[in-house]
């Protein structure tokens, strides 16, 4: 598609004007959400980025968002294959994977299969 043509326009454009385009994850983290994967992927001891809390401490700052928090715990699912709502990280997750079902307006659900992975 035409993405990358019109990102690369409105950098280009913010550049002009005095002002730059962020691919930050959030406010939290000054990283992209690739970069940030790659340095959780790469890290040496897995035990000191097992948490969304020690990824926070190690690479980011303040308290996290609805935007960090599921990034982060989808991460944590893709490198460390655990069950996503053991050890705290249920808080991590949005409504449909809290409650593992995609919860509809009126209150209703459906069940989705998760297969790790």
């Amino acid at each position: 598609g035409c993405e990358p043509l019109v990102k690369s326009i409105l950098a280009s454009e913010l550049e002009k004007m005095g002002s730059a385009l962020s691919n930050n994850l959030c406010e939290h983290f000054d990283l992209s959400r690739q970069e940030l994967m790659l340095l959780l992927r790469t890290n040496p001891d897995p035990s000191s980025v097992d948490s969304f809390e020690k990824i926070l401490a190690k690479h980011g700052h303040g308290d996290g968002c609805e935007i960090c928090k599921p990034a982060v715990a989808s991460m944590l699912a893709s490198l460390q294959n655990q069950i996503i709502l053991d050890d705290g990280r249920d808080a991590l997750q949005d409504t449909n994977d809290r409650s593992l079902a995609n919860m509809q307006r009126g209150g209703t659900y459906s069940i989705v299969p998760r297969v790790p992975g």
